[in-house]
């Protein structure tokens, strides 16, 4: 019988290895955008009930989300991203047990950087006067800021536990929790900001309910029995999620051949569905700023510039929300590097280069980019388009020196300094068997 198998062609081979690699990819993947797209809804939600209160009220949720909460979140998913790499590289180890220490670990953590930063919250007023804004919009967001601060706390409670269940890939329990969760927001802020006629206060009950429940829901599952093998032992995008989990799970099981070729797999596979989502994000611009408001003056406005903004959030973007118009071209550029950007980010934080990945965005982004784009727009009058041509400048040179360093790691090194990282970190490690992947894994 032997003599009768055929021997697969290279090619197969490759395409088996691919097809192989797509399919572990969209099992994280796929349930991974589901909870993107249901907790950014939530913020999505609540600015579309808000904007229909007045203009006053969606200036001040508008500027809440993306100055104060932009900046405060982006603290706690830098905070919770340690979690992701111990916790992955723990699982492709094989040391279930470490994971709960891990999480208990990172909860006190981002607790103590959510206590620290609540300063922003109940300052909001005079920061936003100190950045030149409207007072009337800096006044009511303020007032919204106090709010909302319960929901902030709820961030902390929710980053390191989403970075626990995924590590293990259990994605789709945090995929219902999400939908749930956002089914319950929406019929909160029709009774409470629709019905019941409480405004501001309405819409911040709903986030704080609503933020609240997803995250005792998931506690519960963690620690009532369905996951009690891990928490008795001792207890964060989309492709982003995937391409972190399969390099810190590969890294971590001694493969670096595997991790690498992951990275190709995961950027490439996201980069596409990012074009896809692009194109149809592109087509609606003209449309979804009803959602938010019936005045036409801020509608037409809106429809003007609505594509950056829709694809730069919905792609995860780092970028504050700008506002003016740009070119199309720019948008196509912006989007494919930030979508790529995200992606490095993924496989970044699954290696563990935390520490570089920030060096590299103070450096490209804070002292380049945004001066830059300062430059441009005040100073040589290029206005909206000088901002962003500035910020794009630092995205595209983020993303270019982060692909250089992909290109250039070592791989088996990697793998080696994940098992040291995990020693470190308490857990107890064996050797990975890396002499079994080839040399090229480098």
């Amino acid at each position: 019988m032997a003599s009768l198998e055929v021997e697969e062609k290279p090619s197969e081979v490759k395409q088996n290895a691919i097809w192989g690699e797509s399919k572990k990819m969209w099992a994280i993947a796929g349930p991974a955008i589901l909870v993107s797209v249901s907790q950014f809804s939530i913020g999505f939600v609540t600015v579309a009930f808000a904007g229909h209160l007045g203009e006053l009220e969606l200036a001040a949720v508008t500027i809440t989300t993306n100055v104060i909460e932009g900046f405060v979140f982006g603290i706690m998913l830098g905070m919770g991203s340690a979690l992701e790499t111990l916790c992955g590289q723990a699982v492709g180890a094989g040391q279930h047990n470490m994971l709960g220490i891990y999480l208990q670990r990172s909860w006190i953590i981002t607790g103590i950087t959510a206590l620290c930063l609540t300063p922003c919250y109940l300052l909001a007023t005079p920061i936003l006067n100190l950045l030149r804004q409207d007072k009337a919009i800096s006044e009511l967001a303020g007032k919204y800021c106090k709010m909302v601060i319960p929901q902030f706390f709820a961030y902390a409670m929710n980053f390191p536990i989403q970075k626990f269940l995924q590590s293990q890939t259990k994605v789709w329990v945090m995929t219902i929790i999400s939908i749930i969760g956002l089914g319950c927001h929406v019929l909160l802020n029709w009774a409470l900001v629709t019905k019941l006629e409480f405004g501001l206060l309405g819409a911040a009950m709903a986030g704080n309910i609503s933020w609240w429940l997803q995250v005792i829901a998931m506690v519960i599952y963690v620690v009532a029995g369905l996951n009690l093998q891990l928490w008795t032992s001792m207890v964060t995008l989309g492709f982003n999620i995937a391409a972190s989990v399969r390099v810190s799970n590969e890294l971590g099981a001694g493969r670096p051949k595997a991790a690498k070729f992951s990275i190709v797999v995961v950027v490439l596979t996201s980069l596409a569905v990012g074009v896809i989502f692009m194109a149809i994000i592109l087509a609606t611009k003209h449309d979804f700023p009803k959602l938010f408001t019936d005045k036409q003056l801020v509608i037409k406005a809106a429809s003007k510039l609505g594509y950056f903004l829709a694809a730069t959030i919905f792609l995860n973007s780092i970028l504050p929300v700008l506002h003016g118009k740009v070119l199309q071209s720019d948008l196509l550029l912006a989007t494919i590097f930030e979508f790529a950007y995200e992606h490095w980010i993924g496989v970044a934080v699954g290696a563990g280069w935390q520490a570089y990945v920030g060096l590299i965005n103070i450096t490209c982004y804070y002292l380049l980019g945004i001066p830059g784009g300062a430059l441009l727009g005040f100073k040589f009058k290029l206005r909206v388009q000088g901002i962003w041509f500035g910020m794009l400048i630092g995205t595209v040179l983020q993303t270019t020196i982060l692909l250089f360093v992909m290109l250039r790691a070592t791989w088996r090194k990697e793998a080696v300094q994940a098992e040291e990282r995990l020693r470190t970190w308490g857990g107890p490690t064996e050797t990975p068997n890396i002499s079994l992947e080839s040399n090229s894994a480098g």
